[in-house]
C-alpha cells in the first residue's frame, strides 16, 4: 500500500499469486462515503417522520387538556375558601353554619382529589406516548410539584384546626398548586397542539 497526499494506491496478490494493483483517490473516496452517508441517514430521517406521524395520528384526538377540569381556578377558588373558613371558624357557630362551613370544606378536599386525579390521568397518559425522555423528565417534575401541595391540602382539610399545618402553609400550598397545575395544562395544549399538526 503507498499513500500519497491526495490518493491511496493498492498492490495486492491473491492465493494462487496474481497481482492486481487499485488507486483511490482520497476526495473521491470522501465523496462517495458521503453520498452513501447523506443516502442513509435520509432514510433513517423518512422513518424517524414516519413513526412520529403515526404517534400524532393514534393520539391526536384524545386532547391531554380533557384530562384537567374545564375551569381549574374554580377547583382552586374552592380550596382557598375553605382554607379561610378554617382559618376563621367561630366558636359560636350555630347547626346550620357548622354543617355549611363543613360541606364546604369536605368540597374543597373533593376538589383537591379531583385534581390529583387529574394528574395522575394526565401522567399516565405522557407515560403511553412515549415522549422522548428529556421531556418528560421536565414534565414529571411539574407533575410532583402539583400532587405534593394538593395532597398536603388534602390532610390538612381531613384534620382541620388540628393538622399540623396553619393557615399560611395551606395558602402557600393551594398557590403552588395553581401555579404547577395551570403549567401542566398549558403543557398539555401545547402537546394537544403538536399531535394535530400535519407536519
Amino acid at each position: 500500500m503507498l499513500i500519497d497526499n491526495d490518493s491511496i494506491e493498492l498492490f495486492s496478490y491473491t492465493e494462487i499469486g496474481e497481482f492486481s494493483h487499485a488507486k483511490y483517490k482520497i476526495p473521491d473516496c470522501i465523496e462517495k462515503q458521503d453520498q452513501s452517508l447523506c443516502g442513509i441517514l435520509q432514510k433513517v430521517i423518512k422513518k424517524m417522520r414516519s413513526i412520529e406521524k403515526e404517534n400524532k395520528d393514534k393520539y391526536k384526538q384524545n386532547k391531554l387538556r380533557d384530562y384537567f377540569p374545564v375551569d381549574p381556578q374554580y377547583c382552586i377558588g374552592k380550596i382557598f375558601e375553605a382554607i379561610n373558613l378554617i382559618d376563621f371558624q367561630g366558636q359560636g357557630e350555630i347547626p346550620p353554619q357548622r354543617i355549611g362551613r363543613e360541606g364546604r370544606i369536605r368540597l374543597a378536599s373533593s376538589m383537591a382529589n379531583t385534581l390529583i386525579k387529574s394528574i395522575i390521568r394526565f401522567d399516565g397518559e405522557i407515560t403511553k406516548r412515549g415522549l422522548r425522555d428529556d421531556y418528560v423528565v421536565f414534565v414529571r417534575l411539574e407533575i410532583e410539584h402539583s400532587k405534593y401541595p394538593l395532597e398536603k391540602l388534602k390532610e390538612y382539610f381531613g384534620t382541620g384546626s388540628k393538622s399540623f399545618i396553619n393557615s399560611q402553609d395551606a395558602c402557600a400550598y393551594a398557590d403552588s398548586a395553581r401555579e404547577h397545575i395551570l403549567d401542566l395544562i398549558k403543557h398539555a395544549e401545547n402537546l394537544d397542539d403538536e399531535y394535530m399538526s400535519t407536519n
